[in-house]
């Protein structure tokens, strides 16, 4: 090896440092690209925040949250969003733990067409819940509702929602936290609507 020149010398080591660098990928592949390729995925509250529809001709008023995508060429496959914790507002301004309950995941908008899981390029949109004009709470729209699951909000209760988004290739760090407040009151006008039953984001990428 003495007598070789530099440049096979050099060919050797990059042969080798090659070599190696194949075997890691073989065993460590998967791993490093869901650490170095997962998608960037947020939660957030879809704006504006509720828009009126109709269930079975009763006028309702629907909220959504959006899970963006900022990298569309690494896209998010078979993703979720569970609902995996719920606190209530006590009188005093306290959050009380609702009973634990196994994660339920939200529906997509238009579920006909939109089955869960899915896979995310840019962004996609969720059914967060809704209130019927006349009714007691606003509910949360999940694909199933387990018996111990008390994912509505009465008149002037608020809740905290914990939401994780999961994917084959994602897995949410932290919980997005979105916190529902309402009145009991019905407006026909938008924006009063959204003083009567407030929705915002208050722990996540961009609370």
């Amino acid at each position: 090896m003495a007598g070789e020149a530099w440049p096979t010398l050099l060919a050797r080591y990059i042969g080798a440092i090659g070599a190696v660098a194949v075997a890691v990928l073989a065993i460590w592949g998967d791993w490093f690209r869901f650490k170095l390729l997962r998608p960037p995925l947020a939660l957030q509250v879809r704006a504006p925040a509720g828009h009126f529809t109709f269930n079975n001709g009763t006028p309702a008023f629907y909220c959504h949250v959006t899970v963006t995508n900022r990298r569309p060429w690494t896209p998010a496959r078979g993703a979720r969003v569970l609902c995996t914790r719920i606190q209530r507002r006590l009188p005093g301004g306290t959050w009380k733990e609702e009973p634990d309950f196994l994660p339920v995941a939200l529906e997509r908008a238009f579920p006909a067409v939109n089955p869960v899981p899915a896979d995310i390029v840019t962004e996609d949109i969720c059914t967060l819940g809704f209130v019927e004009k006349g009714g007691a709470a606003f509910w949360l729209k999940t694909q199933i509702t387990p018996r111990n699951f008390d994912g509505c909000v009465r008149v002037n209760e608020a809740i905290r929602v914990h939401f994780v988004i999961h994917a084959a290739n994602y897995s949410s760090r932290t919980p997005s936290v979105v916190e529902i407040g309402w009145d009991g009151q019905w407006s026909d006008q938008a924006e009063e609507m959204l003083h009567h039953l407030t929705v915002r984001l208050v722990a996540g990428e961009d609370a």
